[in-house]
C-alpha cells in the first residue's frame, strides 16, 4: 500500500523538477487579480523580512500542491517527475513569475534550474513552449485561451 508523504519544499528545492498536468485538469484560468494577490502575499512577507519582524523559523508558504510520482515519455526521453493532482494554477503562476525573474535568478543563484511543466492536453498550442518562452515576443499571444 502506498503511503502519503507531506513535505514542505522551498521554491529552490523544486530546481530541475518535472511536473505533468494531466488532461483532467482545466486550463490555466487565474485572472490578473489572483496573480496580483499572490504577488502581494510575497511582498508582505518580504516587508516582514526587511523589517526583521518575522519570528525565528518563520517562512512563506504557498497553499499545498498535491502531486504523485509519474514517469512519461517525451519523444525518445523517459521523464521522471510528478503528476499534479491539485495546485496547477499556483504552480503555473509561480512559473510565470520565476520566468519573469529568470535573469536575476541566474545571476544570484547559480544552482537553480527552473522546473518544467508538461501539459497532456492542448498539444496543438504547446502550452509548455509558450510558458518557457513567455518573455519573448512570439506569435502565441491569443491563439489559445490559456495564453490570454
Amino acid at each position: 500500500m502506498a503511503t502519503n508523504n507531506i513535505e514542505l519544499k522551498s521554491i529552490s528545492s523544486l530546481s530541475g523538477f518535472n511536473f505533468f498536468i494531466p488532461d483532467y485538469q482545466r486550463g490555466y484560468r487565474w485572472s490578473q487579480e489572483q496573480a496580483v494577490q499572490m504577488l502581494n502575499d510575497f511582498k508582505e512577507f518580504c516587508k516582514k523580512c526587511d523589517n526583521k519582524s518575522i519570528e525565528k523559523g518563520e517562512f512563506y508558504c504557498l497553499q499545498p500542491i498535491v502531486v504523485k510520482k509519474r514517469i512519461w515519455r517525451n519523444n525518445d526521453n523517459v521523464i521522471n517527475g510528478f503528476e499534479v493532482i491539485d495546485g496547477q494554477q499556483r504552480l503555473t503562476t509561480l512559473f510565470i513569475i520565476l520566468k519573469y525573474l529568470e535573469k536575476t535568478i541566474e545571476e544570484t543563484y547559480d544552482y537553480f534550474d527552473l522546473y518544467t511543466i508538461k501539459y497532456e492536453t492542448r498539444f496543438e498550442y504547446n502550452s509548455q513552449d509558450f510558458l518557457e518562452n513567455i518573455n519573448s515576443n512570439n506569435s502565441f499571444d491569443n491563439d489559445s485561451i490559456d495564453f490570454y
